[in-house]
This record gives C-alpha cells, structure tokens and sequence, in this order.
C-alpha cells in the first residue's frame, strides 16, 4: 500500500526523537536546524515575517505557498499559490533531485501568512522536519526511519524503496472520477491534462465509479519510478511510504503498547512515552475558521467529504471540527460535536490520499487501520463509520 500522507505521521515521530535525544526545542527556529532554509521569511508584499519554528512545521501552521489542487481547490488559492502552479505546467525553475534542493527552492517562495497565524494543511513542514533529523543525525531520512522505527518494530516490509519481490503483491491506485481535474491541474503535458480531464468527465458522464488504469500496481508514489527502483534519491518524507498492511498493524501495536514491540520471548522499546504523549496531546486551538484557513464552518463529520455543502473558495481540507492538532497528528477533542462516541474523545487519528486511515485511542489503548488504494480520500466518510463503529463495540 502507498500510504501518501500517513509518510507525515513517521515524520513527525523522527522529529520528536530528535527533540528529545538532541535537547532540541519546539521554538527553536528551523534556520537554527536546516542550513539551507532562510532566517528572513517574507509574505506576498516583501514583508518580513517572524522566524519559522520547529513547532510550526509539525503542526501544519508554517504559512508556506506550495498547495496542490487536490487537496485545496484552485478557487481558494492565494496568488502566490496560483503563480507557482502556472510555473509547474510552464515546466519553468528547477526541478529538484533532492530532499535538500527541494527545501532550499522553497526557501525562497514567500508566505502566505506568518507561521502560526493559521492552520493550512501542507506537505513542507514534514519536508523541513525531515532535513533537521538529517542534519542532526547524518543519515537520509530513510536511513533514519529503517534504523530507529521500523527496525526496532519489526516492521520488515515498509520503507521508500521496497524489496522488488514483494512487487507482486503491490496494489494497483484506483481513482475517482471527480478528482481526476484536481490531478490534471499541475501536470506540464497540455495533452496529459486534457486527456485526464475528457476521462474524469467521460467516467461521470457514464457513471463509472472508478478509474483502474491510471497508475499501475507498482508505480512510483510520486515520481514516474517503480516501488523497488533503488536509484531513488529523493525521498518524500510527507507522502511517500509505502509497505505492507501487517507491518502497519505492528506499528498500530507499539502505538497501543506503551511503546514497545512484543517479541516472542522480549520487548523491544521503540517509542518513547514522550513521543506517544506528543502525538497525542492537542497543542493547537480547534481546527476550525479563522484559525484554519479558508476553512467551511462544518459540523457532524470529522471532515468534509465529496457532495457536503462547501463553497468554492473553501478549502475543506482544513476543516476539523471538534478536533485540534497535536505535534504530527488529528486529536478528536470534541467527540459529540461531529457524532462520535463519547468515549472516542482523546482519540487521535491521520489518513493519506489513497483512502488509508487509521486512529488511536491511548485512553482505550484501541487502535484501527482501514487501507484501501481508493483516490481521493475525501469521497466517502469511511473514517467517521471506522471510529464509531469500533467505538460503539465496546462494552
């Protein structure tokens, strides 16, 4: 399974670590940590912004100017947002062919507010996160994940490159036709877009559910590679893991079990109880308009989804109603507000953009994952049916 934006969740857990292990701050500023990133930021207008902090880019409140139309709409897009879409299909600046040369071009894009100001659900902050533990600790991200999470967790079969003989039991990307649009929108080839297009809308017209044949079982997450080409260079620390569902499960159950991975005859210590603590505990004020951004006022839903009633200009992504944000996950703070059990609250939970989802319940030390292949992730509320339904089993 490619788990797309579950990538930021083990992100943030490295960023933790290297809080804890290095004495590292949450206010410490990320030019103190990434040497490549600027210590002057600036908005649209030349202004200058105050320093972005590490507790920034773990908690999607950095204020940065790069957004894909799939996950906000391109009416909600701010100018300097659009601007960098129409440079993307013109195929002008630089594409970048690391982790450190795509930091360093975004250091150089302005704002489009100052960091903390708002909540805005982007991919950069895990980007920044991934440099400091880099930086810190002298190995590539995904040296830093094998070595310090998934090995000592036993998780065999997850990573950025994975081992070509499990290609055969890779899952092919199915999509929906609607979002097919929100796809084409950055994608260079003027004749790719319009084909993309013509297919969502042909789909719809239909009443196909779903597109097969988009992106084969083993295509790269993000760039046009296979899953085991070990030529990558550029690991995506927001989007592109990819492994199995039993290594998932494992993870599920260090998460549930203070930390520990249950050998056969030992425990193994993974996480520690002050990463658990910080995935858990909310930091940010609720996920809802004016602190999260251009967001729908939206209730009865932990967020929403395809056909609920949200403007153009909205961006529904950033809509988390009873929720607040933790240092790298959703925390349900308010359970009967969005129609959740009571005993849901404390729960928190992330999801990624081919319908994977999971949540975790320390007060219950409950856990669930829900993985699918199925883009996008908002075209059905398979996540408020995963959390009640496990909930409401309980006695």
């Amino acid at each position: 399974f490619k788990f797309f934006s579950i990538s930021k969740v083990f992100t943030a857990i490295a960023g933790l670590q290297l809080c804890e292990e290095k004495g590292i701050s949450l206010e410490t500023p990320i030019s103190a940590l990434v040497p490549e990133w600027p210590a002057k930021l600036r908005d649209e207008s030349g202004k200058v912004l105050p320093p972005l902090l590490l507790k920034h880019c773990l908690t999607h409140t950095g204020g940065f100017s790069k957004a894909l139309p799939t996950v906000h709409p391109l009416p909600s897009l701010r100018e300097a947002e659009l601007q960098r879409i129409k440079d993307q299909i013109r195929g002008q600046g630089r594409t970048p062919q690391t982790l450190r040369e795509a930091v360093e071009l975004e250091g150089q894009r302005p704002q489009i507010f100052s960091p903390g100001r708002h909540f805005n659900y982007c991919g950069v902050g895990s980007q920044l996160v991934a440099r400091a533990v880099e930086e810190a600790f002298g190995m590539n991200i995904a040296e830093y994940m094998q070595q310090r999470i998934f090995k000592p967790a036993s998780m065999d079969n997850i990573g950025f490159v994975i081992d070509e003989l499990l290609s055969k039991n890779c899952v092919s990307t199915d999509y929906h036709p609607w979002v097919l649009p929100a796809v084409a929108a950055t994608i260079p080839s003027r004749w790719r877009r319009m084909r993309l297009r013509i297919t969502g809308l042909w789909c719809q017209l239909c009443g196909q559910k779903l597109v097969d044949n988009i992106r084969p079982a083993g295509s790269g997450v993000i760039l046009p590679t296979k899953l085991w080409d070990r030529s990558l260079k550029f690991f995506h620390p927001d989007a592109g893991l990819v492994g199995t569902g039993a290594d998932f499960v494992k993870w599920l159950q260090v998460m549930t079990g203070n930390g520990e991975q249950a050998e056969a005859d030992r425990c193994q210590k993974v996480l520690s109880q002050f990463v658990l603590d910080s995935l858990a505990t909310p930091i940010t004020p609720e996920l809802q308009p004016p602190f999260a951004l251009d967001a729908p006022l939206t209730s009865n839903r932990l967020f929403p989804v395809r056909g609920d009633p949200v403007q153009r200009s909205h961006r529904p992504f950033n809509s988390f109603p009873g929720q607040q944000f933790s240092l790298g996950g959703c925390v349900i703070t308010n359970p009967e507000k969005i129609g959740l059990p009571k005993r849901a609250e404390g729960t928190w939970h992330w999801m990624g953009f081919a319908s994977t989802y999971f949540f975790v319940n320390p007060r219950e030390k409950l856990s669930a994952c829900f993985l699918t292949q199925l883009v996008s992730h908002r075209t059905y509320p398979i996540l408020d049916e995963l959390v009640t339904g496990v909930h409401e089993s309980l006695t």
